[in-house]
């Protein structure tokens, strides 16, 4: 499970790609805040919505500087908007003196009831500047109800759904809820595997500690991450295109046992009549996790975003005991859709026993390689002793090691361990794209 600061690094990187890239999608039915900028003599206004300004066609005129609720009505340039309410969005000062006053015509606007946690959405939204369509919110406002947990969870996982350009359902953001909010699959695969102790279990029971003890990875090296990758079931769409075309000229063979994936295992106990509703809620909660996973994996979410940006999560063996990766790739897209290896940036996160937090942010620059390592704890002499090694290695792959140094995190304003704060990732980029 990620800590709460890197974890936020990641989301505000998602943020920060949407918003810098500057794609919007507008369609019928969502409702936006806006600000009237300039208004021409057709009826129609330049309005800033959140980050972006578009030119829209107004059902009714307003003034400069106004401020209003507008739902997208047609989809078409210049897209038109009916306004929903004038009521302006929330200041510190307003929410103070009156916090609900400004949600109410969106409660009405949804359907929802006056609840706390439905304020909560609301909010969330609006303080986060995210297009709200009828069925996303009410879908959230369903999730939420029947959550035992805090809202934020689900909250940041719409946020992060709706960055990665996926339609906001209940299956995609309980997936990226998991991934980011719960233990690592390999550590709930762990607390699984004993209630698989029935007799009629015990061959479940080996291929998933056979998968177990393939996902934890030994020695760091790409062979040995593709592997685990494929173990958790990263490619089991394709997977099951090949059978497909498999069986089209005969019956596919059935793979050997320890070659079966993991997600399939799981998939495979969830839809057994005869399991009970226990094991199939733990098998299921782990294919969330690991659906998740997959989404975060996937670079082409978003076709119309410049930016390659995929985050994993690996377990590692170390000084035996099991660590827990977790690595961020991002970049400029090539031409065929893939990160350009010369310009890149990596950010790795591990947990230790004995350093702590430890963040790796590596940033390539035409080949230039630029490595900070930031830990409480100082790391200079280590550092010193490695970075010929480090520059011997990085040259015979065609690469020039610039600079490899320490760096001591900012502290928080909780003043803890807990609280620092590290690099942000995405660089920046600027252009307009907005798709209506």
């Amino acid at each position: 499970m990620l800590s709460f600061p890197f974890l936020s690094n990641i989301i505000r990187g998602l943020q920060n790609q949407s918003n810098l890239s500057q794609s919007v999608t507008l369609t019928p039915g969502q409702i936006v805040s806006g600000e009237i900028l300039k208004l021409f003599p057709d009826q129609s206004a330049l309005v800033q919505l959140g980050k972006i300004q578009v030119h829209a066609k107004l059902e009714t005129p307003l003034n400069v500087d106004q401020k209003a609720w507008f739902q997208v009505q047609e989809n078409r340039n210049p897209v038109t908007l009916k306004i929903v309410s004038t009521v302006q969005q929330p200041t510190l000062s307003s929410r103070i003196q009156e916090p609900n006053d400004q949600y109410f015509p969106l409660l009405s606007l949804f359907g929802l009831k006056k609840t706390e946690s439905n304020m909560e959405i609301l909010r969330f939204f609006v303080d986060e500047k995210l297009p709200m369509a009828k069925e996303g919110i009410q879908m959230l406002s369903r999730l939420v109800s029947e959550s035992k947990s805090s809202a934020e969870p689900l909250l940041r996982a719409a946020q992060s759904t709706i960055f990665r350009g996926l339609p906001l359902t209940p299956e995609i953001v309980q997936s990226i809820r998991s991934y980011l909010f719960d233990p690592p699959v390999h550590q709930q695969l762990k607390e699984f595997l004993p209630m698989l102790s029935k007799p009629e279990l015990h061959t479940t029971q080996r291929e998933l500690e056979i998968q177990l003890n393939r996902l934890v990875i030994q020695e760091i090296s790409p062979p040995s991450i593709k592997l685990a990758l494929q173990q958790l079931g990263l490619e089991q769409e394709k997977i099951l295109k090949q059978s497909i075309r498999q069986t089209l000229h005969g019956p596919p063979e059935p793979l050997p046992l320890e070659q079966q994936q993991l997600k399939t295992v799981l998939q495979r106990l969830v839809m057994d009549p005869a399991l009970p509703s226990a094991i199939k809620e733990k098998a299921k909660g782990m294919i969330q996790h690991i659906t998740g996973q997959q989404i975060f994996l996937q670079s082409d979410v978003n076709p119309q975003s410049p930016f390659y940006q995929v985050l994993f999560q690996l377990p590692i063996e170390f000084s035996q005991q099991t660590q827990y990766l977790y690595g961020q790739l991002e970049g400029k897209k090539k031409n065929n859709g893939q990160v350009d290896p010369d310009n890149c940036r990596l950010l790795f996160y591990l947990q230790f026993q004995s350093l702590g937090e430890t963040v790796i942010d590596v940033q390539v620059i035409n080949r230039l390689v630029s490595i900070a390592i930031y830990n409480a704890t100082s790391l200079k002499e280590i550092i010193h002793q490695y970075k010929p090694i480090l520059s011997v290695a990085l040259g015979e792959k065609g690469y020039t090691l610039s600079n490899l140094s320490w760096k001591e995190p900012q502290q928080g304003h909780q003043g803890s361990q807990s609280a620092l704060n590290y690099p942000l990732p995405i660089r920046p980029y600027k252009g307009v794209d907005i798709k209506i």
